[in-house]
């Protein structure tokens, strides 16, 4: 693969990581990270593997109706197998019990990712949030 194709699929595994979260698919989610992934979330328990962290982000959306993650990939360093990346999010979601209501979480990702016979895989996950609220339709 060329530099330029490593860089899309990198971009390409960022990208679907939110994509997995706002269709509800833990298993893309999941899908998206190494067996040996370790995946901080700002505030709790570290997690090992897509499956913790898929899992997790399962149980945390249960009260959620939709979902939307904006991704924006700011930096992709990129090292022979090995890729260093900062993402900036911003991700929007409606509760099931107040379609009124939209909570708003704004942060970025620092993430490590490696070639895999499976493709880019994400081995190492830090979220970073600089801010959260929560809003009331106003019209």
């Amino acid at each position: 693969m060329s530099e330029s194709d490593d860089r899309w699929a990198i971009t390409d595994t960022l990208v679907r990581y939110a994509r997995c979260i706002d269709l509800f698919d833990f298993e893309g989610v999941s899908s998206v990270f190494s067996d040996e992934a370790v995946i901080e979330y700002g505030g709790y328990p570290v997690f090992h593997g897509g499956a913790e962290a898929a899992a997790f982000l399962q149980k945390h959306t249960a009260t959620t109706a939709w979902h939307q993650h904006m991704v924006s990939v700011v930096d992709l360093r990129l090292d022979g197998d090995v890729a260093n990346t900062v993402t900036y999010f911003i991700a929007h979601a409606v509760p099931k019990d107040d379609a009124e209501q939209v909570r708003t979480n704004v942060g970025e990702y620092r993430d490590r990712l490696q070639r895999t016979p499976d493709g880019w895989k994400i081995v190492e996950r830090r979220q970073q949030t600089g801010w959260k609220e929560t809003r009331r339709r106003t019209s």
